[in-house]
């Protein structure tokens, strides 16, 4: 599978300032000349290690930019710009120093030969980086930020430094609706996949989000998906910070900036499926936001539905004394009876690791299944998993880490491809896209693992 690239424009990312008083040292580099950077200012992959281009305003005099934790450094030219070669690939930060202090800036997980463009903006005893775009060795991207202009006569948009030429053949959504080029409008929010051609990218897809940007993928910061069993007591919609509980047992804070998707805050009631980003502490999400499925009914009702990975067989039930059990990876439990219908597949299809989808009336955080469809898939099928790695059981380390998503099992091997990062990189909190196939015991062995640089 030919792999994806980012160009991502990332706002409001701060930084802390630490007043040094002393410029960074360390080997210089050259200073990059005085262009404004664009895409086609990316040029060529670096034969070894990554490259990192950029600018810095705002900043005093005596400029320089280096890799933390390496002797490699750039003394900006007259109007800040720099560039680092050889940059290693892994989690990297820049330190931004000048005659009046320094400050830090983590960049994320780093691919070798990839192709990094920053612009960080210094005020007062804060730094903000304001891009950070990536192409890698091939022309694939990705495209993430705020529309700055539109030609309506071109058929393009500007988002940051890049033009998105918009085809016939180019996708255009929002949520679940389907928009034309004439729908965009200056300020919105897009991720665009497509093919970078020069300076352009000709979009293969535009996803429309009129709401803040994802919070950053690390630890800490997380994606999870489940099914309200409870709202707290003591909070509510109309004072902003009605809090919940999911099946799972994670709990659920929202407050007056948190965003809601396809429904309202009143929509969030028990048995609704819902999506939660934002930031974890222990057990509790803080949510930026929060996505409401229309589908899910309040519970009692004869039609809640829940999607999900089999995570156990409940001990003492079987499909031979028609009472099979089984617990989800978000924690539901469900249980089956002599009445409820099994589609795609038969009772005994039920084993850990399967994709199911249960219907029934939800009670806490146990479903009673009207009906269950498997996936019929077997052992050494195509699987694929997002989430964020778990703290238990620990992940294992390099060279072939293991690591739990979602309640699932992932292992990696020599031959693992790891993108926008290395297998250092694979630990509990932090964001991934696997890929890969999955054994009859659930476990899927991976052959892609994709380090997100945002959460979705």
């Amino acid at each position: 599978m030919k792999p994806v690239h980012r160009l991502t424009a990332v706002t409001s990312v701060m930084l802390a300032l630490v007043v040094l008083g002393t410029a960074a040292c360390g080997r210089a580099v050259s200073p990059v000349s005085p262009t404004t950077p664009t895409a086609s200012n990316f040029g060529t992959s670096p034969s070894s290690g990554a490259t990192v281009t950029g600018s810095v305003t705002g900043a005093g005099s005596g400029l320089s930019v280096g890799v933390v934790g390496t002797t490699l450094t750039a003394q900006a030219d007259g109007g800040g710009r720099f560039q680092l070669s050889g940059v290693p690939a892994g989690n990297v930060s820049l330190r931004v120093a000048s005659a009046g202090g320094s400050a830090t800036a983590s960049l994320g997980p780093v691919a070798d030969r990839e192709r990094v463009q920053v612009t960080v903006k210094v005020t007062g005893n804060s730094a903000t980086v304001e891009v950070n775009e990536r192409v890698e060795a091939d022309d694939g991207a990705d495209v993430e930020g705020q529309i700055a202009s539109i030609s309506t006569s071109a058929q393009t948009f500007q988002v940051g430094t890049n033009t998105v030429q918009v085809m016939s053949t180019t996708t255009i959504r929002s949520g679940g609706q389907t928009l034309s080029f004439g729908d965009l409008t200056v300020g919105e929010r897009v991720e665009v996949k497509g093919v970078l051609a020069g300076s352009i990218v000709n979009a293969q897809s535009v996803e429309v989000s009129n709401g803040a940007p994802p919070p950053p993928s690390g630890p800490g910061n997380t994606d999870v998906k489940g099914v309200v069993s409870s709202l707290l007591a003591g909070t509510s919609c109309s004072a902003q910070n009605l809090s919940f509980m999911l099946a799972s047992g994670t709990t659920v804070t929202t407050s007056a900036t948190t965003r809601f998707d396809e429904g309202s805050c009143a929509a969030i009631t028990a048995g609704a499926s819902v999506e939660v980003k934002g930031v974890l502490q222990g057990s509790t999400i803080a949510a930026q936001s929060v996505e409401v499925s229309n589908e899910a009914p309040a519970p009692g009702s004869n039609g809640t539905k829940v999607m999900g990975v089999v995570a156990s067989l409940v001990a003492g039930t079987s499909c031979s004394a028609q009472n099979l059990s089984f617990m989800l990876a978000d924690g539901t439990t469900v249980t089956t009876t002599a009445t409820t219908r099994f589609d795609e597949g038969s009772c005994t299809t039920i084993a850990v690791g399967a994709t199911v989808e249960a219907k029934g009336t939800l009670s806490g955080a146990t479903l009673a299944a009207a009906s269950v469809q498997i996936d019929a898939e077997g052992a050494d099928a195509e699987a694929s998993i997002e989430g964020t790695i778990a703290a238990s059981p620990a992940p294992t380390a390099c060279p072939a880490p293991a690591f739990t998503v979602k309640g699932v099992a992932v292992v990696t091997t020599a031959t693992t491809r790891f993108d926008h990062g290395t297998c250092a990189n694979a630990i509990a909190g932090v964001s991934v896209e696997v890929e890969g196939t999955r054994s009859s015991s659930g476990t899927i062995t991976a052959t892609r693992v994709r380090f997100n640089s945002n959460s979705d």
